[in-house]
């Protein structure tokens, strides 16, 4: 934690009650996945992440250089895979970032 429960109180006045529920909600999950991410298990499983999307995409390659409409069932399926862990990155990313922006903003 980059600031102390102090500084975290003085900031969320800052926002209506409405805002403030989503406001906390986006620094503690900021904070969780940050932690996470610092462990072994947290890279193994954004490794693994990225690792699908690689191996996705290679069959998918495979797959269309070997006959593209005999395997697009299976070129679709993998398509949809790597839909899937793109959004899970993408999401876990703005989660940190949004919290980071809260940070810098209670730092001040």
């Amino acid at each position: 934690m980059q600031w102390s429960n102090e500084d975290l109180s003085n900031y969320i006045t800052k926002f209506s009650d409405e805002q403030r529920e989503s406001v906390l909600k986006q620094i503690v999950e900021s904070e969780l996945i940050q932690k996470f991410l610092d462990t072994t298990e947290g890279r193994l499983v954004l490794d693994g992440t990225v690792d699908l999307i690689r191996d996705c995409t290679m069959k998918i390659v495979s797959l269309s250089l070997n006959g593209f409409e005999k395997n697009l069932a299976e070129i679709k399926q993998s398509a949809l895979q790597i839909d899937v862990a793109h959004k899970f990155m993408h999401r876990i990313a703005s989660t940190v970032m949004s919290g980071e922006a809260h940070a810098e903003e209670i730092k001040q």
